[in-house]
């Protein structure tokens, strides 16, 4: 009968019950092993992102799993440390600045305690190489007319020559000439790392 039928369900019920919640929590297991495999092999090829990704996801499964919040705390920092790296390599015209290259060097000390693995190490490595060329002279061959005045902003007046060599930093730099009863000149200069300038000519030729 139907009553005998609803008093057996009652008493399978709470087994039933119980193995889909078992069944569940093996499929809950067996994903956050998924994940957690996902996370260590990201970890191995550097992929920060990528860690932190599955450990968050991991996280949504159970708060309390310790290898996803360890997980994703370290992929965090990691990650802000090779972000602050690869900025500076996007920019290294700025690493001539001297606020720029401190920062710069900040973040290399971080990634240097990091232990870093074989990416980011090439990648600190490039920054050291960046930051020496930046922070070494360029030799900048001014040209004149032994009557204009040339001065350099921020280094000071050259004097009047019909040809100077000079030792710049790399960064903008602003060359001036004046002349009595002519216009003055003045030239924009970039001095890249490690490049070779052509000549700046700096003449006053047009009388007022």
């Amino acid at each position: 009968s139907s009553s005998a039928a609803s008093d057996v369900y009652k008493r399978q019920a709470p087994e039933l019950a119980d193995l889909a919640a078992r069944v569940a929590e093996g499929r809950r297991g067996d994903e956050i092993a998924r994940l957690r495999q996902a996370a260590e092999h990201a970890a191995d090829g550097e992929d920060w992102r990528a860690v932190a990704n599955a450990c968050e996801e991991a996280l949504r499964l159970d708060p309390a799993l310790a290898f996803a919040q360890q997980g994703l705390a370290l992929a965090r920092a990691r990650q802000q440390v090779a972000d602050a790296i690869e900025r500076h390599l996007a920019r290294p015209d700025r690493l001539a600045v001297e606020a720029v290259a401190q920062e710069a060097e900040l973040a290399l000390d971080r990634a240097r305690e990091s232990s870093p693995g074989p990416r980011l190490a090439a990648r600190v490595a490039a920054l050291e190489r960046a930051l020496a060329l930046a922070g070494a002279t360029v030799t900048v061959r001014l040209v004149s007319d032994r009557l204009t005045q040339v001065t350099v902003l921020r280094v000071g007046p050259q004097g009047a020559f019909a040809e100077k060599a000079l030792a710049l930093r790399p960064g903008t730099w602003t060359v001036v000439g004046t002349r009595a009863g002519y216009r003055d000149v003045r030239q924009t200069v970039v001095v890249a790392p490690g490049r070779e300038l052509p000549p700046v000519v700096v003449r006053c030729e047009e009388p007022l």
